[in-house]
């Protein structure tokens, strides 16, 4: 048996546009990353969840600036939006991607 879900992320809408902005508030790669971690860190305290925040490495941010990545999770485009000073959505739009899991194997465990 087969089950469709949906897993949420976002879409970069433009990487020149992202360097661009990363150069106007002098980000690297490196310290882009490490921001947009410290803030992903604030929003884990706020929501109060449980377990480790996450963590946006500097390659996944290299790899969103090059091009090479064009999505990515969700709540790492509310990070990058938020240290860059951007409103919701004018860098990442949401995307809905369709998974379909086999059942079999969730209940095999």
């Amino acid at each position: 048996m087969h089950t469709l879900t949906g897993k949420l992320d976002v879409r970069l809408e433009d990487e020149a546009t992202l360097r661009r902005l990363m150069a106007f508030y002098h980000y690297s790669t490196r310290s882009l990353a490490a921001a947009a971690t410290d803030e992903l860190a604030r929003i884990h305290r706020a929501s109060g969840a449980e377990g480790a925040p996450l963590t946006l490495s500097k390659s996944t941010v290299g790899n969103l600036t090059n091009g090479t990545y064009r999505t990515c999770r969700f709540e790492y485009g509310i990070a990058i939006e938020r240290v860059l000073r951007q409103t919701p959505g004018l860098l990442f739009t949401p995307k809905v991607s369709r998974i379909e899991v086999d059942a079999r194997q969730l209940t095999a465990a």
